[in-house]
């Protein structure tokens, strides 16, 4: 067993997810993305900046686009708040507990 997280870090070393990289939020909760046209100005800010070879092969392997990680993803959908029985199955009040009635 390994406690000292130092040691674990050594041991068992992380990567960042390309996903995450790429922008996924951190929930890590969509299975297939939407898909955006490539844009050059996302990439302004690679340093070094992308030479018109690298923007050509980005777009030879994403010809369809890349993830647009601002919308859901195919067939996600906001989660279903807990069920609540608080008025009773139904929607119905269940009416006063049961008494016991001691057997002679």
């Amino acid at each position: 067993m390994i406690t000292d997280m130092q040691v674990c870090r050594a041991a068992f070393p992380f990567f960042a997810s390309p996903r995450i990289v790429a922008g996924m939020p951190l929930t890590h909760d969509i299975a297939r993305c939407q898909l955006k046209p490539l844009d050059r100005a996302d990439y302004a800010g690679v340093i070094p900046p992308l030479t018109d070879e690298q923007w050509g092969r980005l777009q030879a392997v994403f010809p369809e686009g890349v993830c647009d990680y601002g919308r859901p993803g195919f067939g996600q959908e906001a989660s279903v708040p807990w069920m609540t029985f608080e008025d009773g199955p139904g929607g119905m009040p269940l009416g006063d507990p049961p008494v016991s009635v001691p057997l002679s």
